[in-house]
């Protein structure tokens, strides 16, 4: 009987259970089906915090907020100081037993981060040391140069024999970001390569930044190649270790940056005008990918030349047009141009443009948006931008979206719109919800 009761309470509470289950999940489908079709709810709530509480920027900024200019300025040119040490600590030093073991006589060395161990072939193991920097060994015998696969000495990449170095006089002369030079009474090195016609008597390096120049009485050398007509005796480099665009030199007669020539450039009366931006009497230069790639602004007035401030030095201009990557920007009025937020909009009292790039090797050209009332076109942030009639990202027209309503929620949340109806991610509209948060929480 007690039995029989126990079944009987047991089938009760599993039926309860399961109708209180399935109501749950009615509920639920319900409320999210009505979230989905109409977000007023959510849109009164969020615009209150946004007013009070959140970014303040939300649509209230104009478009014109980056007009100033800033003006190019003389930089200091010197040879920096070389200080080197012809020998360090043997081998078994502890800062290199990751890399390196002694061990039954042999010394050991691994590539890569967790390699086997080998046998150096050859290594005297009881007179092997570094020369001068983490680059070269030696023992009585030979030289070895250590190829590193990063500036940080985390993994070797290959260690290489120095056949025709000539043991008991090669030293050290100077290393840069991920290689080194070294010179013995006949030769002068680059890292395991000698380097043609170079005078060991006279050898010296500039090692500054992620650049290493090499010059003796006659010439001078990067990466242990000629400078085509430099001067050794006047060459300098810049002092500004924080330039981007790279690492410019001069010599009396020419620049460089790093082993290329800038043809044309004078040297006398360059100037920094940003970390992309050179210019002298005659002349702008602009320089990216790290220096390694320039091109001559065509039809720029040095003269009148100018740095947009804002467009993190990628924009200029002078009295008669504007710059951007080094190219000219058709149409755009230097006195009425002005940049948005995040250089995705730019604008005069003529166009708006998209300015946004993804691409930073070759960039990405210029879109005018067609149809924008100019008078009313305001830059929201994010890549947003509304006037009276439309919405747009990127420059592209969201169709459906509510310009009255439609707002960005907060700074911190890159790509997110909302309007009265709709959740946006970059311009299209999502069902996934952003987890918003105000900013005293």
């Amino acid at each position: 009987m007690e039995n029989e009761i126990n079944s009987k309470k047991f089938k009760n509470i599993f039926i309860a259970g399961l109708i209180l289950l399935v109501s749950v999940c009615v509920v639920v489908v319900i409320l999210n089906s009505q979230k989905i079709q109409n977000l007023s709810w959510w849109y009164q709530i969020s615009t209150k915090w946004s007013v009070n509480n959140w970014n303040p920027m939300r649509i209230e900024l104009p478009l014109s907020i980056k007009t100033d200019t800033l003006d190019c300025k003389n930089r200091e040119f010197f040879v920096p100081e070389q200080k080197v040490e012809d020998r360090i600590p043997n081998i078994t030093d502890a800062v290199m037993s990751n890399y390196f073991l002694v061990q039954n006589g042999e010394v050991l060395y691994r590539t890569g981060f967790e390699g086997p161990f080998v046998p150096l072939v050859g290594a005297d193991a009881f007179k092997i040391e570094f020369i001068g920097s983490e680059y070269y060994l030696r023992d009585d015998d030979q030289v070895w140069y250590i190829s590193w696969n990063d500036g940080l000495y985390s993994h070797i990449g290959m260690i290489v024999q120095i056949t025709e170095a000539d043991v008991d006089t090669f030293t050290f002369i100077g290393s840069g970001y991920l290689e080194g030079y070294a010179k013995d009474k006949k030769n002068v090195y680059y890292t395991y390569m000698t380097v043609r016609e170079a005078d060991p008597k006279s050898a010296s390096v500039i090692s500054y930044g992620n650049a290493l120049y090499l010059m003796d009485a006659s010439r001078v050398y990067y990466n242990g190649m000629y400078l085509q007509d430099s001067d050794p005796d006047s060459f300098q480099v810049l002092k500004d270790k924080s330039l981007s665009l790279g690492v410019l030199a001069r010599d009396a007669d020419n620049m460089y940056m790093y082993q290329n020539k800038i043809d044309g450039a004078d040297a006398v009366s360059i100037k920094l005008c940003s970390n992309s931006y050179l210019m002298d009497k005659n002349s702008v230069l602009f320089f990216w990918s790290n220096g390694h790639r320039m091109r001559m602004v065509d039809g720029v007035s040095p003269e009148t030349f100018k740095i947009l401030v804002g467009s993190s030095g990628q924009y200029g201009k002078d009295k008669n047009n504007v710059y951007r990557y080094g190219e000219l920007l058709p149409d755009a009025d230097p006195d009425t141009f002005s940049l948005g937020q995040g250089l995705y909009y730019a604008a005069d009292h003529k166009n708006v443009w998209n300015v946004h790039t993804k691409n930073t090797r070759e960039f990405d050209p210029v879109k005018t948006i067609k149809g924008v009332h100019l008078e009313t076109f305001q830059d929201l942030g994010g890549g947003y931008g509304k006037d009276v009639y439309n919405v747009y990202f990127e420059g592209e027209k969201i169709l459906g979206a509510d310009v009255s309503t439609f707002f960005i929620p907060t700074d911190g949340w890159d790509g997110w719109g909302v309007d009265k109806n709709q959740y946006y991610r970059n311009g299209v509209v999502t069902s996934l919800r952003p987890l918003f948060k105000r900013k005293d929480e």
